[in-house]
């Protein structure tokens, strides 16, 4: 539901379409915590990122989340004065429309908020994670306002973030110093850079006050005010304090369904999401997710019980065999099998009775019948040459010693002659010679 299967296609893709065609993908999925949801688009940027040099969501999205975060609102501790200083020093001007350099520029706009702005009070004005985590700021102790848009203090409920000890009360919120926390760098120069460390540091934090509760269906550990589903166990993402839940070992005795169970169970009771199998990284102690590289469209590989296994014909660990309807009979050997009836079988046995035109072969560019008939009568593509072939009973053919395309009869094809330049008139040869090779399909 998070997409999370899919990241390749938004690393590859610079324009996504469903800005522009309405698909389920672009509508039923939501994004994880260090993400950023663009909204109709369906895709996910990495956190949000104020000021327009770093805006990726094609619907602006972004741009407003950003407006809206850094907006002045009524009531506030500061004027609209101070608030338009401090935009000027943070470099947020552009997400107004505000000219600066009718305002004030760097050590000016320093010198105009201690002139304007109280001792303390927060930026923004509403909280920049979850719905508690605020930045607060002095002006008896910062002075790089231009150069370090760093806080001088970070509040939240300490209720509900279990890893941090507050030092401090400021404005009756539970505080502690910017520089008691662990940061990646000691000084902050960009609002992205911030709203990701503050992310990193407080996703750990339990959005809600929840009482004691008792559930299987729930993970919690050492006590913690934060509980999550078992589905998150293990799935890559630290959720917990000291990633409890990522070094959580026995998730297979949690019985949860559509899981990789690590090979070795001598060793690990690990049972991981399908999207962490051949992700590059072990998550098995074993390395059983990180198989040597297969490739499961060469010989002999497919019809493996890995191979099978990714492509989700079986479950881990049994010989269940889970093809969709469409897979059977197609012409096309999905997997094999033995049975107390027939040993050595496959998908495609026993099929004389079955029609290899059907709702799920007709017209999808594939010979699901010896002869392709499966493929006449079909509607113009792109790729469909400009002159026609007689589409009731002709298939396109380029003939040995010429040099265009013609067309060939369907009473002509798989009859064992080679009519057409690689054999792409005879198709069921290869087809029943290689059956296990998709990649070998022509003579």
């Amino acid at each position: 539901m998070d997409a999370s299967d899919e990241y390749l296609y938004y690393l590859n893709h610079g324009q996504d379409p469903c800005l522009y065609y309405f698909m389920i993908r672009c509508e039923e999925h939501v994004c994880s915590s260090m993400h950023f949801s663009c909204g109709e688009t369906g895709t996910c940027q990495h956190v949000s990122y104020p000021g327009f040099g770093g805006m990726k969501c094609e619907t602006g999205r972004d741009i407003l989340h950003s407006r809206n975060t850094f907006q002045y609102y009524l009531p506030s501790k500061i004027s609209y004065t101070c608030w338009t200083y401090l935009v000027c020093a943070f470099g947020l001007n552009e997400l107004y429309f505000i000219n600066c350099f009718n305002i004030c520029i760097t050590d000016q706009c320093n010198e105009l908020i201690h002139r304007y702005c109280p001792t303390s009070f927060p930026f923004p004005s509403q909280p920049v994670f979850f719905n508690f985590v605020r930045l607060y700021y002095s002006t008896t102790t910062k002075t790089d306002w231009s150069i370090n848009i760093s806080p001088t203090h970070i509040c939240y409920d300490a209720e509900r973030c279990d890893a941090f000890s507050p030092t401090i009360q400021v404005d009756q919120y539970d505080c502690r110093k910017y520089n008691e926390f662990q940061w990646r760098q000691n000084i902050h120069s960009e609002w992205s850079k911030l709203l990701e460390d503050i992310r990193l540091q407080f996703r750990f934090c339990s959005q809600f006050n929840f009482p004691d509760l008792s559930s299987s269906l729930l993970f919690n550990r050492n006590g913690s005010s934060k509980y999550i589903s078992i589905q998150r166990l293990q799935n890559t993402i630290p959720d917990c304090i000291n990633s409890s839940d990522e070094k959580y070992s026995e998730t297979c005795s949690l019985n949860m369904s559509h899981r990789f169970q690590c090979i070795d169970t001598s060793i690990t009771q690990q049972c991981l999401p399908q999207i962490t199998v051949r992700n590059g990284y072990r998550e098995c102690l074993d390395g059983s997710d990180e198989p040597p590289q297969i490739n499961c469209a060469i010989h002999q590989f497919p019809l493996s019980h890995e191979c099978q296994y990714l492509r989700g014909t079986i479950k881990s660990n049994d010989n269940k065999l889970e093809l969709i309807f469409s897979q059977i009979c197609n012409g096309v050997k999905e997997m094999q099998y033995s049975s107390n009836i027939t040993a050595d079988a496959d998908d495609e046995a026993d099929c004389d009775a079955w029609p290899c035109i059907t709702q799920y072969t007709r017209c999808n560019q594939v010979w699901n019948c010896k002869r392709g008939e499966d493929e006449l009568n079909c509607p113009k593509t792109e790729f469909t040459p400009k002159y026609s072939c007689n589409s009731e009973n002709e298939h396109y053919c380029a003939r040995p010693n010429e040099y265009n395309l013609g067309c060939i009869s369907v009473n002509n094809t798989n009859d064992g002659v080679i009519d057409c330049l690689g054999a792409t008139d005879e198709r069921d040869y290869c087809r029943q010679m290689y059956p296990d090779n998709p990649e070998i399909r022509y003579r």
